[in-house]
């Protein structure tokens, strides 16, 4: 009877054996850094209060300073998916202090525009580039050049000092815009007038060097108009009067 309940164990244990060894493979080292990142794999090395070095299930092998791991723990093998690459593990998020402070600038903008005043319902559409140099985290300076279509009318080259102030040394913020100078009639020279557009906006950083920004605002435009004609005593008059080309202004940028 002894003889038949030891040989019933020892089956019993036969047929764990697999099962045993199947859940020990499907578990893997998991370690958890301090910058958010998570990281699976099996760790090869590790020099205590120092660093340790983890092997990926596609070969990546990662060292970590001790001080930047939150955590440690033995968990069953996720689904691939879920596994992050080694560029992925080692690229730092940006954030607030990484963004440019200093430096050469180049700002990029696309300028759609609906008129009001005397342009009352027309629209135009324009590009420009501003060259400058950011002074500081909140301020930069530029010059800039557009070219500007103003449909069924004229087409004018603003040339313009381009100031803008940035309201939080934030990957985003808000910031204004003080944008003033003379546009050049392109078609007709004498059409040219004074420029001044100020906007209000949001900047997005997407890296160091490179952020996105949207503004809206109100550009006042001068230009001259000629009235001729005969006036009411028989006399052919020739005048010439400022008008404007007034709009509410929306722009989409990129600033380098």
């Amino acid at each position: 009877m002894k003889t038949c309940i030891q040989r019933l164990i020892l089956f019993a244990s036969l047929l764990l054996v697999p099962f045993l060894s199947s859940a020990q493979s499907n578990m893997e080292d998991v370690v958890y850094l301090k910058n958010g990142s998570i990281i699976r794999g099996i760790i090869i090395e590790q020099v205590p209060n120092v660093s340790l070095k983890l092997k990926t299930n596609d070969g990546n092998l990662f060292v970590f300073r001790i001080e930047e791991v939150e955590k440690i723990t033995k968990e069953q093998t996720a689904a691939k998916p879920r596994e992050r690459s080694a560029e992925q593990a080692s690229a730092p998020s940006l954030g607030d202090g990484d963004i440019k402070k200093k430096g050469y600038s180049m700002i990029a903008e696309i300028c759609p525009a609906i008129g009001i005043d005397d342009m009352d319902g027309k629209t135009s559409i324009g590009i420009q580039v501003i060259n400058g140099y950011q002074l500081n985290p909140h301020l930069n300076i530029g010059a800039g050049l557009g070219l500007h279509k103003h449909f069924g009318g004229n087409t004018y080259a603003p040339i313009f000092l381009d100031l803008r102030i940035a309201f939080m040394p934030k990957r985003v913020s808000p910031f204004l815009d003080l944008a003033g100078g003379w546009a050049l009639g392109l078609v007709d020279e004498k059409e040219s007038g004074v420029y001044f557009n100020p906007s209000f906006g949001v900047r997005f950083f997407v890296s160091r060097n490179t952020a996105l920004q949207m503004s809206l605002g109100y550009r006042y435009q001068e230009t001259s108009v000629t009235y001729q004609g005969w006036d009411p005593y028989g006399y052919y008059n020739i005048k010439e009067e400022t008008d404007n080309l007034n709009a509410i202004t929306l722009k989409f940028g990129v600033n380098l």
